[in-house]
C-alpha cells in the first residue's frame, strides 16, 4: 500500500479564539477505509506555560469540511500550533496493512475430552483458530488428542499445534507423520531451539510445515531457520528488541518468503497485547495468526481492557498504543521488593 501526500491548513483567529482547520490527501492507494484510519492531530502549545500542551482534536481525510476547534481559555497567547498525522500506528510501524486481527485460541487441558468441550465453547464466541500445546504428554496420546480436535471442529477451522521444544526428534517425526490427517497449518518449534541439525532433518521429511519460535531473537536467526526450512516464524516484541525491529523482522520474512505468526508472551496485559496488535497490522502479513494473552487475565492494568469481538481484536483508533493505563491498578499490583 502508498500513500500519497497529504495537505492540512490551518488558520487560527485570536479574536475571536477560534481555530479552523481542514486536512485532505491526494493521490492515496489501498482500502476505502484507510481515508478514515488515517488522522491528524491538532495539538496547542503556549509560549507563557499558562496551559502547556494540550491535544485539541483530530481530523479524517474523510472529513474534509473545515472544523472549528475553540482555545481552552480567552486571552491565551498562542506560542505554537503543531499539526501531526498518524494513521493508527506508531510512526515505527510504518503504514497499515489491515484494521482487525483474528486471534487463536490455545487448547492444552489434561484430557483430549476437555480441549474439545473448551474448542466448542470458544467456536461459539466467535473464535475460528486453534492452536495445540502439545509436548507434555506421550507422543501417541498427543497424535489421538490432535486427530480427535480436528474431527470436533472440522475439516476447514484452522488448527495448529506448538510443542515449545518439547519433542525430540525422533517423537517429533512420529507426531507429523501421525497427524498427516489433521492438515495442521503448521507444527511450531517441536524440537530443542538451538539444535538446527534436527529441526534441518525434521523439515526434510515432514508434510507439515514448520515453525520456528524460541530460537527467533534477531535477521540472522530468521535467515539461519529459513535455510533449515522452516515454513514460517514466530515474531515477538519482547525478542525482537522493540517495535522498528520486528517490523523490520516480517517485512525480511515476506522477503524470504516465511509466513509469520505475532504473538505476545504469557499473561501480558493489554499494553503489550496493544503493540503487538500494532505489529500484526502493520507486518506484510500474518498468515499464521496472532495471538495475545490479555483476555486470559483476571485483571488488567488498562482502563478498558482491549475488546475482542468474533475472534478479532481491532487496531486502537487513538494515538499511540491506544489505550489508557489505569494507575490505581498498577499501584494495586506494586511489589516492593
Amino acid at each position: 500500500m502508498r500513500l500519497g501526500t497529504i495537505a492540512v491548513f490551518v488558520t487560527l483567529s485570536l479574536s475571536c479564539n477560534a481555530v479552523k482547520c481542514m486536512a485532505f490527501g491526494q493521490d492515496m492507494e489501498g482500502p476505502p477505509e484507510l481515508r478514515d484510519a488515517l488522522k491528524c492531530e491538532i495539538r496547542l502549545t503556549t509560549n507563557n506555560g499558562a496551559i502547556g500542551s494540550r491535544i485539541l482534536g483530530f481530523l479524517t481525510l474523510s472529513n474534509t469540511a473545515p472544523i472549528d476547534l475553540q482555545l481552552p481559555c480567552p486571552g491565551t497567547l498562542v506560542g505554537g500550533l503543531h499539526v501531526r498525522m498518524f494513521l493508527l500506528t506508531t510512526r515505527e510501524t510504518g503504514p497499515v496493512q489491515r484494521l482487525s486481527v483474528p486471534l487463536f485460541v490455545f487448547q492444552g487441558n489434561p484430557t483430549a475430552e476437555q480441549d474439545i468441550v473448551e474448542a466448542h465453547g470458544k467456536r461459539a464466541e466467535g473464535f475460528g483458530f486453534f492452536k495445540l500445546k502439545i509436548g507434555t504428554k506421550p507422543v501417541d496420546t498427543e497424535i489421538a488428542s490432535t486427530l480427535g480436535l480436528r474431527e470436533a471442529l472440522g475439516a476447514a477451522m484452522p488448527l495448529c499445534a506448538d510443542a515449545n521444544c518439547g519433542l525430540s526428534l525422533a517423537d517429533a517425526r512420529r507426531y507429523v507423520e501421525g497427524t498427516r490427517a489433521a492438515d495442521l497449518m503448521f507444527v511450531e518449534q517441536p524440537v530443542a531451539h538451538d539444535d538446527l541439525s534436527a529441526l534441518s532433518r525434521l523439515t526434510q521429511i515432514s508434510p507439515t510445515p514448520i515453525g520456528a519460535d524460541e530460537g527467533i531473537h534477531s535477521l540472522a536467526d530468521i535467515e539461519a531457520h529459513e535455510r533449515c526450512g522452516v515454513g514460517g516464524v514466530s515474531l515477538k516484541l519482547i525478542k525482537l528488541g522493540g517495535m522498528s525491529a520486528a517490523v523490520e523482522a516480517a517485512q525480511h520474512c515476506a522477503r524470504l518468503g516465511l509466513a509469520v505468526n505475532v504473538a505476545a508472551k504469557i499473561a501480558e496485559s493489554s499494553i503489550a497485547s496493544a503493540a503487538a496488535i500494532h505489529l500484526a497490522c502493520a507486518a506484510p502479513a500474518v498468515d499464521w495468526g496472532v495471538s495475545l494473552t490479555h483476555f486470559y487475565l483476571a485483571d488488567d492494568v488498562a482502563k478498558n481492557a482491549l475488546p475482542i469481538g468474533d475472534g478479532a481484536v481491532a487496531l486502537p483508533a487513538r494515538p499511540g498504543l491506544g489505550i489508557d493505563v489505569d494507575e490505581a491498578a498498577v499501584e494495586r499490583f506494586r511489589v516492593n521488593g
